[in-house]
């Protein structure tokens, strides 16, 4: 049985005193008991979003041990010594990102001795969507789905 556990962070600000919509995040986390972690970042713009970032903060009891950009052009990192990862899809280069849910990076972590993280241990710690109207925070889900 699958448990789905939703924490929403949500932020939408205007741009250039025009309200806009952002695109969305969303963080999946398998929320492993053993040692292993996977998690998955996709994307979703709102018809305008062009290029989008997100930094995504990990518990220390969390080592870092791999990322791969699921689709081409995307820029999935470590950003050492922080506890961070980030992900950028690639640009939409004056289109807008596409409306659907794509997964564009993969992290692979491992507890650090051992020991439980509990949740995800993933905090979206900076978003960031522009378009032809400005910049503006997205919008993001963190969601564990962890096996029972």
């Amino acid at each position: 049985m699958k448990t789905f556990t939703f924490v929403s962070v949500a932020a939408i600000l205007a741009a250039f005193s025009v309200s806009a919509s952002a695109g969305q995040f969303e963080v999946w986390s398998d929320g492993a008991k053993g040692a292993n972690r996977t998690v998955i970042v996709s994307f979703a713009g709102d018809g305008h979003t062009q290029d989008a970032q997100a930094d995504i903060a990990f518990d220390p009891g969390l080592e870092f041990v791999t990322a791969n950009a699921k689709v081409a052009g995307s820029v999935c990192a470590e950003l050492k010594g922080k506890n961070m990862v980030r992900v950028v899809p690639p640009s939409g280069a004056g289109s807008a990102l596409s409306s659907k849910q794509i997964d564009y990076c993969a992290f692979s972590f491992r507890s650090r001795g051992g020991k439980a993280v509990a949740g995800t241990g993933l905090t979206v710690s900076f978003t960031e969507c522009a378009g032809v109207s400005g910049s503006s925070n997205c919008e993001s889900n963190a969601i564990d789905v962890s096996e029972k």
